[in-house]
């Protein structure tokens, strides 16, 4: 069977079941780099696509080719995006919906929730204190005759009046200010009723007719405390709002808020780069001041343990290889569980900005380019290490010449090792094994070599889709394009390099050989 049509049965299954699993998992792993990078708006249009493509989430979820996710939770990442965006509303609809699927995580729903109460209620602010009034004294009803309404209700109780200084009754004035006698009030020719206590707050009460008194309550004071209160807590929001803003280090790179300041012996100072599986920091040895690059892979992988064991793999590899044309491992460790390796800082330039800043290479700088690459593969496959992921952004041009890094999901030549169900690399620059074959060799790095070649001298990948599957189903089934800017012989290196068969590109002696004769043609022709 050819590799192409276990692909082409993928995508009619796809395509019956109206499923579209490369651009959601494609939206959702973009809307992830963007809330890495703190992209609030980028993230909540990615997760949306992917809610849009992929509504129902899950704990294992099939994207594309051999490739699954681990943890598809679309609605609690789009609740934890408009959280930090301030849209309650939406954070509110978000955890609702996938409470409804109950299959994203109960205890970061319960944490995002708990955050949401939190926010509301700071939004709110404090409950403003009642308003104090003076009391208004009640319409006074019309008298009555006593014969016509008697009050049997109240109750007749004498009171006996005190020889000075009597307390005033109800509807009695107050006695004039004296120097030691009070005047008396005058008898009520009627007994005196006691009032129940709720016909009491209704009665008319008389002003107090001398003596300062007690001093008016101002109704504004409770709308004042509240206006404070409000103008504080915007101030508290408007701070913490600013922490949140991403901080330059003293290179002018931000710096991730969720980072940790040291890992190892290593300070951090600054973000190098986001890529899809890990961030690189820039930092220094806290006691050498040697410069170093620390790679930290993302929150959301850090919980898949194959992704783990592949990362400390990468840190194992990478000490074992020591050659001039690879970045070696200096260290790696964990640090408060967020898994960690440092590699030397190398001033220089990747090859992808290289070709987007200046398009095609020449011809001889390619070839040396090529040459540097074909060298550092040599020596890895020599100790059993394939590459695996070999691409522009890798490659790190210098002016000792080209450095290849990041053997990150490279994998050991060993029959001990189990076979992996994940497709891993990059569609642009996978060999059609890759698709097919989860555990690969030599030749996919050989085959990732000639593609690169042809993108140096024409600018652009041989390869293009709007989508990753379309990519990879291009590798497998169509022939190489045309080069006009390679000379015959480079243009049969191509070829041959770019097979579709692995048993039929060339070994990496012969590799070199070609590489190195090409070389020397093309400085005896300009010479």
């Amino acid at each position: 069977m050819r590799p192409a049509l276990p692909l082409l049965l993928l995508c009619a299954g796809a395509a019956l079941s109206g499923e579209t699993w490369l651009t959601f998992f494609s939206a959702y792993q973009d809307g992830l780099e963007a809330q890495a990078r703190g992209d609030q708006a980028r993230a909540a249009r990615a997760f949306g696509k992917a809610v849009a493509l992929a509504p129902v989430p899950g704990r294992r979820v099939k994207t594309y080719g051999l490739n699954f996710l681990d943890g598809y939770h679309p609605y609690l990442r789009l609740a934890e995006v408009f959280l930090a965006q301030g849209d309650l509303a939406k954070a509110e609809a978000a955890l609702a919906r996938s409470q409804t699927y109950g299959i994203e995580p109960a205890p970061e729903r319960e944490a995002l929730l708990a955050r949401l109460r939190a926010r509301r209620q700071a939004v709110a602010g404090p409950v403003p204190a009642p308003r104090a009034t003076v009391p208004v004294p009640a319409k006074a009803a019309p008298p009555v005759p006593a014969k016509a309404t008697p009050a049997p209700a109240t109750v007749e109780e004498p009171t006996p009046a005190p020889p000075r200084a009597a307390a005033p009754e109800q509807g009695a004035l107050p006695a004039a200010a004296g120097p030691g006698k009070a005047k008396a009030a005058p008898a009520s020719p009627h007994p005196v009723q006691v009032v129940p206590a709720a016909a009491a707050k209704v009665a008319p009460q008389p002003p107090p007719a001398a003596g300062p008194g007690p001093r008016p309550a101002r109704p504004y004071r409770g709308w004042a405390l509240g206006m404070g209160a409000a103008l504080l807590l915007g101030s508290l929001g408007a701070l913490w709002r600013r922490r949140r803003r991403p901080q330059l280090g003293p290179w002018g790179a931000p710096l991730d808020p969720r980072q940790q300041t040291r890992y190892g012996p290593y300070g951090i100072n600054g973000i190098l780069g986001v890529g899809g599986c890990a961030t690189a920091y820039r930092g220094q040895h806290l006691g050498t001041g040697a410069a170093v690059a620390v790679k930290v892979p993302h929150p959301h992988l850090v919980r898949d343990p194959e992704f783990r064991a592949r990362f400390q793999r990468e840190a194992d590899l990478g000490a074992r290889l020591e050659h001039p044309r690879i970045v070696p491992i200096l260290a790696s460790g964990v640090e408060e569980e967020e898994p960690w390796l440092a590699m030397p800082f190398i001033e220089g330039l990747t090859l992808d900005l290289r070709l987007g800043r200046g398009g095609p290479l020449p011809l001889a700088e390619a070839l040396a380019i090529a040459t540097g690459i074909a060298e550092a593969i040599a020596y890895a496959h020599t100790r059993s290490v394939v590459h695996r992921d070999l691409k522009p952004a890798n490659l790190i041009l210098t002016p000792k010449g080209v450095m290849v890094m990041d053997f990150g999901i490279a994998r050991v030549l060993d029959a001990s090792q189990t076979t992996s169900t994940l497709f891993l690399g990059t569609p642009a620059y996978a060999a059609p094994e890759c698709v097919t074959t989860p555990q690969v060799g030599p030749p996919a790095d050989r085959y990732a070599l000639g593609i690169i070649l042809f993108e140096m001298l024409t600018g652009h990948p041989p390869f293009t889709g709007q989508s990753p599957f379309q990519i990879l189903e291009a590798h497998c089934s169509q022939p190489l394009p045309p080069c006009p800017q390679a000379p015959p012989a480079v243009l049969q290196l191509l070829q041959r390099l770019c097979a579709k068969a692995p048993e039929a590109r060339p070994e990496d002696g012969e590799v070199l050989a070609i590489l190195e004769r090409l070389r020397a043609n093309d400085t005896s022709s300009r010479s």
